[in-house]
């Protein structure tokens, strides 16, 4: 389902963190991170490239929106997995955008990634 999709994991809470990596790697995609802090996460962006993003909305250092914005602007797809609302200037510069609420299951999740990339069967 994600073959060859490197997907960017920006989540501090590791136990769901790693289960959103397995998750991932079950779809025989590639985790990226998982990152802790939106600092972490810009600071990969700055060098490298990921086909799509599954993001919670606070992060440890911040809510997660200049990560969102970065990937956004690039074209890249997000989906965000949070008990929380997406931060308002994310929501009101791109407009509505795929949320999925925590405790939704890490496969469910990974589901709503490939949907976003074309990939869902």
């Amino acid at each position: 389902m994600l073959r060859d999709c490197r997907v960017l994991i920006a989540e501090d809470e590791a136990l769901i963190a790693l289960d959103l990596a397995h998750a991932v790697e079950a779809a025989k995609g590639e985790p990226v991170g998982p990152f802790a802090t939106v600092k972490d996460g810009l600071v990969y962006l700055a060098h490298n490239d990921v086909h799509a993003a599954i993001l919670d909305v606070h992060l440890a250092d911040r809510d997660v929106a200049p990560l969102a914005m970065a990937l956004l602007d690039h074209g890249t797809p997000v989906v965000f997995h949070s008990a929380s609302e997406i931060p308002k200037e994310v929501a009101e510069r791109y407009g509505p955008l795929p949320i999925c609420r925590k405790p939704t299951p890490a496969p469910h999740v990974v589901l709503h990634v490939a949907k976003v990339l074309g990939r869902a069967s």
